[in-house]
């Protein structure tokens, strides 16, 4: 778990857990009943535009959620988060390091080993905390099929 612990604190110092989300909703979730009392001190949002032209996705937002310390039950509040930005339906949402977005990269091969958390509408959220291989293959497993969802072509051919 100290590789996970270590990116989340990617300045050394303030825990920040960064979740991407697609959804075709207009509104945003509320995630403060995911975090329970030991919440985020701030969370900052974004929503990250596509200036690439076609195709065009749902809405993309990132949500950095910062602490003074991060919840002891972290896997389980991770899992509730996830729950709660895959509400709407046709929701994608994956937890992943500082800097690990692009347009160019959603859910490839490329930035698997940025992403720790991943969850979709209908699905039970999957978090690594532990770099186990049978986990890490769930993972990829699911990002294939996420971005076959999202309708985009399989990076693997």
């Amino acid at each position: 778990m100290n590789g996970v612990l270590d990116a989340i604190r990617w300045d050394g110092i303030t825990p920040v857990v960064s979740l991407f989300l697609i959804s075709p909703a207009s509104s945003a979730p509320d995630f403060a009943g995911a975090w329970g009392r030991h919440g985020p001190r701030r969370t900052n949002t974004y929503r990250l535009e596509d200036d690439r032209g076609f195709p065009r996705l749902p809405l993309v937002y990132e949500y950095d959620f910062v602490f003074e310390v991060l919840p002891e039950d972290l896997r389980q509040r991770l899992e509730a988060c996830l729950r709660t930005a895959c509400e709407h339906s046709g929701s994608v949402a994956w937890l992943a390091f500082e800097g690990s977005f692009h347009f160019d990269h959603i859910l490839t091969e490329s930035v698997a080993d940025q992403i720790y958390g991943i969850c979709a509408t209908g699905d039970p959220p999957l978090v690594l905390l532990d770099d186990e291989p049978a986990d890490r293959a769930a993972l990829l497993d699911r990002m294939h099929s996420y971005r076959a969802r999202l309708g985009f072509p399989d990076p693997r051919r």
